[in-house]
This record gives structure tokens, C-alpha cells and sequence, in this order.
């Protein structure tokens, strides 16, 4: 028994400049398209006025604020399940399934990038689609994306190509997949001081062990993990202080004045290349402690 024909359209929210350079898991490809290009396909398959999808792209993707008004999509066609000689007709909830399945192969490949290079880009919406007569099947809105463009030059994102298709999360380590939950919860940070705080839950997650001060544990393990040399590890300590001292002003005095755009984006990026680390090291919480206590980690390059 045949079924439709699915086709699937994502809109990428923060998919800033360079991202058409990156490459997406089979079968997905991202292209840019204008935005009255979108418009039209989404009041068509949507059987909605234009001035809706205008509103409802403005709130996803700030369609007013993009370069050259061209927005970035993610477009494939949904395999079919072969059952003899034609598409397997299959039940609702077996099709939804189906259907998350192969969205969350992109949604993965997308939190990938987020921890290699910063910017909070993200599936804003997807539909799906009959590819005969582009008759609507079903669609998916996430709602509240922050906002942080994606802007990456071309060289970089060839290098970023193959360190994501290299790249395993260590799911066995049960520290580091939570620090990296608080990670991305960061993006969804209420306001910069909430963001704040979830970074700083990630780096008391990958350091505090054992005995003695968090505040120094989490400066000395940023500064051992990451600096090329000593001064650079004693510079790098110095910031990580500095950066804690108003974590601690704001849980304890409750003064979030001090916080920036800057120490979010710095704290951020201190841990992303903190978590890269211990991904290839795969270090258990032991030997991570043991190791930062020896005051060596090996290789930094």
C-alpha cells in the first residue's frame, strides 16, 4: 500500500553567516533562501494569509534583521520504510515516531556544532510536506530560541566539518553529559544572570571533587585543562577568579549588575573547550581530579 511522498523543510534559527558551509548528516542539505521565497512556500502549504508566517518567522528567525533577507533551511526527503515494492503504510503514532526519529538525527548534529563553535543555532520549525502537491502533513514550532547568530568563516567551517563527523559524546561519563546539560541550558537562560548561573552549575559539575575551596577548583581545573603554558595558565586562573567572584556576589548578595554579555560569552567558552577536552580524554571523575591535582594533562595542542 503506497503512502505520500514526505518531503521535510526546517527554518534555522541563528544560522548566521557561513552556515550554508556546513555540512549536515545525510540526507539533509542547507541552502539559503530569500525570505519571500519562504514566505510564499509557507502560505502556501499552510493555507494561512502572509501577514501570519510574517509574524510567526519575525518571532522564530527576525526575518527584518537577516543579511540580504535571505534565511537558512534545512531540506530532505523522509526514506521510506520498503515493505516489497512499495512504502510501508504505517499507523499514526508509528509514522510520528518515525518522523522524530529522523529529525532527532539533525537536532543531534546541531547541539555538535553548539559545542564546537559558539552560537545558538537551532531547528526554529519544521514541516513536513506531500512532495506531489506540497499538501501540508504536519509541523513542529520551538518556541523561546534565544538569540546568538552562528557566524563562521569558511576555513573554519571546514574544519569544523570534520570535527563534528569525528566527534562521540562520552555518554558513559555520567558527569560530563550533565555538565553538558547545564551547557546547553545556557542558551535558554531566563536573562544573562540565569545563563550565568547555569554555566557556573556546569564547571562546579566537572571540578568539584573531593576536598577543599570550589572556587579554586574550578579556576585551577579551566586553567590546567586549557593553557599551552604556565603564564597562560596563570592568566587564565586570574580570569576564572575573577568570573566566579561574581557568580558568588550574585548568589550571595544577589547583585547581578556586574554581570555582561562578555563574562557569559567568555564563561562559555571556557566551557565548551573544558568539555571538548575531557570528551577526548574520557576521564572518570577520579582520574580528573587525580590528574588536575598532578598539575598535568598531557598534550595541550
Amino acid at each position: 500500500m503506497g503512502g505520500k511522498a514526505k518531503r521535510f523543510l526546517g527554518i534555522l534559527s541563528n544560522a548566521g553567516i557561513g552556515f550554508e558551509h556546513i555540512c549536515l548528516p545525510s540526507p539533509f542539505s542547507v541552502k539559503r533562501w530569500h525570505v519571500t521565497v519562504l514566505i510564499d512556500f509557507l502560505c502556501g502549504i499552510e493555507d494561512l494569509p502572509e501577514h501570519e508566517i510574517v509574524f510567526f518567522l519575525n518571532e522564530r528567525i527576525k526575518i527584518s534583521e537577516l543579511p540580504q533577507k535571505r534565511c537558512a533551511v534545512v531540506t530532505a526527503e523522509l526514506p521510506y520504510l520498503e515493505n516489497g515494492g512499495g512504502a510501508e503504510a504505517l499507523r499514526p503514532y508509528e509514522e510520528h515516531m518515525r518522523e522524530e526519529k529522523f529529525v532527532g538525527v539533525l537536532e543531534s548534529r546541531l547541539k555538535a556544532i553548539r559545542l564546537f563553535w559558539e552560537g545558538n543555532v537551532r531547528l526554529g520549525a519544521y514541516y513536513t510536506y506531500d512532495a506531489r502537491d506540497c499538501e501540508f502533513l504536519s509541523s513542529m514550532t520551538h518556541s523561546d530560541v534565544k538569540r546568538l547568530d552562528f557566524r563562521i568563516p569558511v576555513h573554519s567551517a571546514q574544519k569544523l566539518n570534520q570535527q563534528v563527523s569525528r566527534f562521540a559524546f562520552p555518554v558513559e561519563l555520567s558527569y560530563l553529559s550533565l555538565a553538558y546539560e547545564y551547557y546547553e541550558r545556557s542558551y535558554h537562560g531566563q536573562d544573562l544572570a540565569h545563563s550565568y548561573l547555569l554555566l557556573m552549575i556546569a564547571a562546579e559539575i566537572l571540578f568539584n571533587a573531593g576536598h577543599g575551596e570550589i572556587s579554586y577548583k574550578i579556576c585551577r581545573g579551566v586553567a590546567v585543562l586549557l593553557a599551552e603554558s604556565n603564564q597562560d595558565g596563570l592568566d587564565m586562573f586570574n580570569k576564572m577568579k575573577k568570573l566566579y567572584g561574581k557568580r558568588s556576589k550574585l548568589v550571595h548578595e544577589g547583585k547581578e549588575d556586574g554581570i555582561c554579555h562578555d563574562d557569559v560569552r567568555m564563561l562559555r567558552m571556557c566551557l565548551r573547550h573544558c568539555i571538548l577536552k575531557l570528551c577526548a580524554l574520557r576521564f572518570s571523575k577520579k582520574q580528573l581530579e587525580d590528574s588536575l591535582k598532578s598539575g598535568g594533562m598531557g598534550d595541550f595542542s
